[in-house]
């Protein structure tokens, strides 16, 4: 399975692999759901639900990073990145456009909402570098114009 992170804005990139050994995610969440909002209506038992939007498309996964520290502490470093805005011109603006792939199941572009790193309990002693590093990232997908006929025709 090939899974990359690809900054749209400098083209660098993470892929979800350590030295050469390709990495498994330990969970893949996949969250989409429907905002309704309940209409009154006189003379009826109960309101009626209308469709007013849809959430972000989320997905949302955790991979375990093992190797030597530095290595580690880079691929930890980029996905970090990912949340901050983007200078240009002296400016902040939003936080890079990014695209994941995740083998034949995704291809989307998004931007990266959270990273939470948690550190294992093995140590470089003398750097003070993690062995290994589980890092939990939640992407948001850009979806405009999607249908319900449009997401079955994809699939």
């Amino acid at each position: 399975m090939r899974g990359l992170l690809i900054d749209l804005n400098t083209k660098e990139h993470i892929s979800f692999e350590v030295e050469g050994r390709e990495l498994q995610p330990s969970d893949l969440t996949e969250r989409k759901s429907a905002n309704y909002t309940d209409v009154e209506v006189i003379g009826d038992s109960a309101p009626v639900p209308v469709y007013s939007s849809s959430s972000i498309r989320t997905i949302s996964f955790s991979l375990t990073f093992y190797g030597r520290g530095d290595e580690i502490e880079k691929k930890i470093s980029f996905l970090r990145s990912l949340v901050y805005p983007v200078e240009a011109g002296g400016i902040l603006t939003t936080p890079p456009n990014v695209k994941l792939v995740w083998g034949e199941l995704f291809s989307c572009v998004g931007n990266v909402r959270d990273v939470e790193v948690q550190y294992g309990d093995v140590w470089d002693v003398k750097r003070g570098l993690p062995r290994y590093a589980t890092v939990s990232v939640e992407f948001a997908v850009q979806e405009e114009g999607i249908s319900s006929q449009s997401v079955r025709r994809s699939s």
